[in-house]
């Protein structure tokens, strides 16, 4: 196990964001602080350690996974505000900040149509809202230490600044998204270097919910180079369903993008993923998949397994250990604090 002394200082930069916080505001309730007369500001944070093991090799890492304070405020009514400032190698940064408006909401006086319940539009830095991973980017929110290797081959857990408006209804919802797009870099066919760079990016997300229980979606993404001329595409299909301490889920996502010198390259994948919750316990298994055409970073297959206690309100603990197709298997352990 290795020292890691760069931990000091991120550790103290959080520590006093979070008690200046303290220091300034007046109790107003739990989690919430009030700044004047009329506005309560929300604070919450995470932060998560993890210890990798490797097959064949005796080094142990313990290093910072996550770690983020934010702060979220009612400005109006039907206004809100958020912002996160997120630890991020070695630097805070900003993970998000977002300005929310309700343009709509439906009441037996003024019903909406097409049945839809509420009309929210923002903008900001958020993550991009394709699939049903960026639900789960925030360790906080994870039912495994690791991400899905599709979501990490193909978009990288993108966030980004732009803006977005989405309907909600009793069938489901509807997003779009307008934002920046992003730079795509790997090592190609002949071991030449592909990089596929975007400026813009639209999309969105439809998602239908038959049942209280079971939701269905599909996501697409155009990006766009400064001239306008596409560079890649995006198109997902996920699953959701809940049935009393089953959750389940599965995302399907293909990537599509062109080199000028080369060729278009295209890739794909998916994830499987089942949670059984008993009580503050869980057991989480989860299949991945990523292929590639004309991409050395070939055909790559993980199972997944682990598990989580969630200790009182704040701590949880997780394990995971990774069956690597051509790689060497992997235990994880994870402390995740939360407040």
């Amino acid at each position: 196990m290795r020292s890691n002394n760069r931990l000091i200082l991120p550790g103290i930069v959080f520590c006093s964001i979070a008690l200046c916080g303290f220091a300034v505001c007046q109790d107003d309730s739990a989690g919430g602080f009030r700044i004047n007369d009329e506005t309560v500001v929300t604070v919450s944070g995470f932060g998560d350690f993890v210890s990798t093991i490797k097959n064949h090799s005796e080094e142990q890492v313990i290093e910072v996974g996550q770690a983020e304070i934010g702060f979220e405020s009612d400005l109006r009514d039907h206004l809100a505000a958020s912002l996160a400032i997120a630890y991020d190698v070695d630097r805070f940064t900003i993970g998000s900040f977002i300005i929310d408006y309700t343009a709509a909401e439906a009441s037996e006086e003024s019903p909406l149509p097409l049945g839809m319940q509420a009309l929210t539009i923002g903008g900001g830095q958020f993550d991009v809202p394709f699939g049903i991973g960026s639900q789960q980017y925030a360790s906080a929110d994870r039912r495994l230490v690791s991400s899905p290797l599709v979501t990490v081959h193909t978009h990288d857990e993108w966030n980004d600044i732009g803006g977005y408006a989405r309907a909600d209804a009793a069938w489901g919802n509807v997003t779009v998204f307008l934002s920046n797009g992003f730079d795509f870099e790997r090592i190609g066919a002949n071991d030449e270097e592909v990089f596929v760079p975007s400026n813009i990016a639209a999309g969105g997300r439809i998602g239908l919910a038959p049942l209280a229980f079971f939701e269905i979606g599909t996501s697409y993404a155009d990006l766009l180079d400064r001239s306008g001329d596409k560079t890649m595409d995006m198109i997902g299909v996920d699953f959701t369903a809940t049935l009393q301490n089953l959750d389940m889920r599965a995302e399907f996502i293909r990537h599509r993008f062109s080199d000028p010198i080369y060729d278009v390259y295209e890739h794909e994948g998916y994830y499987v993923q089942a949670t059984y919750i008993i009580g503050r316990a869980s057991i989480t298994g989860r299949y991945d998949r990523f292929d590639s055409d004309k991409y050395t970073d070939g055909y790559l297959r993980r199972v997944c397994v682990g598990g989580a206690l969630q200790m009182g309100d704040y701590i949880e603990f997780r394990s995971e250990y990774q069956f690597n197709h051509d790689k060497d298997n992997a235990a994880l352990l994870q402390m995740v604090f939360m407040f």
